[in-house]
């Protein structure tokens, strides 16, 4: 079976459109017991499948096997394919472990926007110190979907590390939320994260105004005010320093 492609047509016959559970059982069995080899095969075979539902039982064979093995899936994040990068980074997302950092790291600059905004997910449920520093380098990005994806994830997560930089985005003291889009996402974000300076930073864009784009800033206000309102409910002294 291991001569020429008949790792291949193993998976052929595991992972195809008419496999049945137990034969996807047998699949990652038989895999896990050739380790590197079983691994490349399974990656190979995701990055030429077209069946939607055949990938779905590649990537579950893969998330299986790989759990204890995330260098065999890192050895591929820097393939030209997009989309196959995008699966290896939505399978490392599963994981939510520590083992996935360096390869998230490299992944967070792939030139495509997809694969970027995956990346973002992974960093997002993985939520460690390192994945929220990655979040926070992510704010920089020249892609604006990524840095909103960074700019929601932080809020989430109540990342007060970024209070300082999301702040200086809003003010214009850095660039990245030039739009009153990127501006309203991080007042969103901000009023999820308990701390003084984000509390003291809504009261004044709840009120702030400009003589052009006055509609528009209308909007930013109401989403401050918004997001006062959600602090308040989630935090009864958001003022106060810790």
């Amino acid at each position: 079976v291991e001569k020429g492609k008949g790792l291949g047509r193993v998976v052929e016959l595991g992972c195809g459109r008419h496999a049945r559970p137990e034969v996807v059982g047998g699949l990652m069995r038989y895999m896990g017991q050739r380790e590197e080899k079983g691994g490349a095969a399974l990656v190979e075979a995701l990055g030429a499948e077209e069946d939607m539902s055949a990938r779905k039982r590649i990537i579950d064979a893969l998330a299986g096997l790989c759990r204890d093995r995330v260098p065999l899936l890192g050895a591929y994040v820097d393939d030209e394919r997009w989309y196959l990068v995008r699966n290896i980074v939505s399978i490392m997302a599963r994981y939510r472990s520590y083992e996935t950092m360096p390869f998230l790291r490299r992944t967070l600059d792939y030139p495509n926007p997809k694969v970027k905004a995956e990346t973002v997910r992974a960093l997002g449920l993985t939520g460690s110190h390192d994945a929220c520093d990655l979040l926070i380098k992510g704010l920089g990005d020249q892609e604006e979907q990524t840095r909103r994806l960074c700019i929601r994830w932080l809020g989430r997560l109540e990342e007060t590390r970024a209070v300082p930089r999301l702040i200086k985005m809003l003010t214009d003291r850095e660039p990245g939320a030039e739009s009153p889009a990127m501006k309203k996402e991080i007042i969103k974000s901000l009023g999820e994260i308990d701390a003084p300076e984000c509390y003291e930073v809504l009261k004044k864009y709840k009120v702030k105004q400009r003589r052009l784009a006055r509609a528009e800033w209308q909007e930013i206000n109401r989403a401050a005010a918004e997001a006062l309102e959600r602090m308040t409910q989630k935090h009864p002294h958001p003022g106060r320093k810790r």
